[in-house]
């Protein structure tokens, strides 16, 4: 039966007489793993006597071990030879821990709880609450920022750039309708851009309807078609868009690249000046003919036309009413006029009545010597053996042509009287002729200059 603990084992008669010369260690495997500390011989401290073994064991006594500072040295157990472990500093303030009696081992000592955190301060919480507040504030902020760019480029497609830039031509604001879409009109071309003019139309676009855009596959560029009435016809036009830079780097910006608008060409022989729709616009000579002209822009709609003011009390247009729209386009060529109105001219009473005195007096003239001998006057009055003139018939009118540039009178009829060359009865003689000539109009000159040129028989 193996010995137990604490309990020296028998020895050997060998072991015996080894114990004389050599210490034998008394703690067994188990003790020497409950004890930290093993038995061995160790020399004594200086000033004690030296330490023999035990009589019993055969182990030597270890000598007091210091512990813990103020307290008595520790002495191994008399039974197993182990030293007791001194007591062990543990949790300041707390008395030390001492091993256990029985089996040499320290007890686990539980470290305390760590204490709780102190309560905020009034200045704390009220901080922290400011903070919470600021940050949930920018979040509502962040939030509905983005509620309202949405909404607001809800409203900036293209489809509503078109519906914008057709209701302001519909109402006649005709300048704003230029900030929105750049005509492309000198200022000299733009004398029919303005509220005045397009206000003054007889007929605007109407029931305007604008489809759905057509954006292609990188999304910068739109089709947007439109339809709409103009004095009672319907028209359709497909406009022409580009996305443009982002206004506040947020806001989409559409940008109408064709607007509506026609480039009419006026030409005239007659007028210098016109009025479209209450605007007086000024022709010029023509570089290559005797007409009068002008290129001008004009928004879709009706106008009246009307003589210019220095041609007014003698001439009418022939064209009253000028038609801006899609039909009237007749060259898509860069540059090149979109539609080209030609405006002839009618007399007014007035022109005529200054036509006829005109006529009038130059037959006075013809039949008053030395004036018949004038080269305008009949050949039947051309002479110095006329002893008498006798105007019989007066003309009572005058035929003016289109281009108010020429007239013929109507027909005259003179009676002469001349001397017979050797004494006999004087002849008489009677002539019918019409009288031609030219109207002249001078720029800036109301009043045009009336000349008789000849004269043309007339047998009726």
């Amino acid at each position: 039966e193996e010995p137990s603990a604490g309990q020296a084992s028998p020895a050997s008669p060998d072991a015996s007489e080894a114990s004389a010369d050599t210490p034998a260690v008394s703690a067994t495997p188990e003790d020497a793993a409950e004890s930290p500390v093993e038995s061995s011989s160790e020399a004594p401290e200086p000033g004690q006597p030296p330490t023999a073994a035990s009589a019993a064991t055969g182990a030597f006594p270890v000598g007091p071990v210091m512990g813990v500072p103020g307290q008595p040295p520790t002495v191994p157990s008399a039974a197993t030879g182990a030293f007791p472990v001194g007591p062990v500093m543990g949790v300041p303030g707390q008395p030390p821990t001492a091993a256990s009696a029985a089996t040499g081992s320290f007890p686990m000592v539980t470290p305390a709880p760590p204490p709780p955190p102190s309560p905020m301060s009034p200045a704390t919480r009220r901080q922290l609450k400011v903070g919470l507040g600021a940050l949930v504030l920018v979040l509502v902020l962040v939030i509905a920022g983005i509620a309202v760019v949405s909404i607001l480029n809800s409203r900036r497609t293209p489809e509503k750039e078109v519906s914008a830039y057709l209701a302001l031509i519909a109402d006649g604001h005709a300048e704003d309708a230029n900030k929105m879409v750049d005509p492309g009109a000198s200022h000299d071309e733009s004398l029919l851009l303005t509220d005045e003019a397009l206000g003054a139309a007889t007929s605007r676009i109407t029931a305007v309807k604008v489809e759905d855009a057509d954006v292609d596959g990188d999304d910068d560029s739109a089709l947007v078609t439109a339809t709409f009435r103009l004095d009672g016809e319907r028209f359709e036009h497909t406009f022409s868009l580009n996305r443009g830079d982002k206004e506040y780097g947020l806001l989409d910006n559409w940008e109408i690249e064709d607007p509506l608008v026609n480039k009419v060409e006026l030409t005239s022989s007659t007028f210098d000046s016109l009025t479209i729709g209450g605007q007086e616009v000024s022709l010029d000579n023509s570089e290559y003919t005797s007409s009068h002209e002008t290129l001008q822009y004009v928004y879709f709609g009706v106008y009246d036309i009307a003589a210019g003011s220095s041609r007014s009390k003698y001439l009418t247009p022939d064209a009253t009413s000028l038609q801006v729209d899609s039909a009237e386009r007749v060259s898509s060529s860069k540059g090149a006029p979109d539609q080209t109105v030609t405006v002839s001219a009618s007399p007014t009473q007035a022109l005529k009545d200054l036509v006829l005195n005109k006529v009038k007096q130059e037959t006075t003239d013809c039949t008053t010597p030395p004036n018949n001998m004038d080269s305008e006057c009949p050949s039947a009055v051309q002479s110095r053996q006329i002893s008498k003139m006798e105007v019989t018939t007066e003309a009572s009118e005058v035929t003016i042509d289109s281009s108010a540039t020429t007239f013929t009178s109507g027909k005259i009829v003179i009676t002469t009287t001349k001397n017979s060359t050797y004494g006999g009865t004087p002849s008489t003689d009677t002539s019918r002729f019409k009288f031609e000539g030219d109207i002249d109009w001078d720029a800036g000159q109301e009043e045009p200059t009336v000349t008789v040129l000849r004269t043309t028989s007339a047998y009726y």
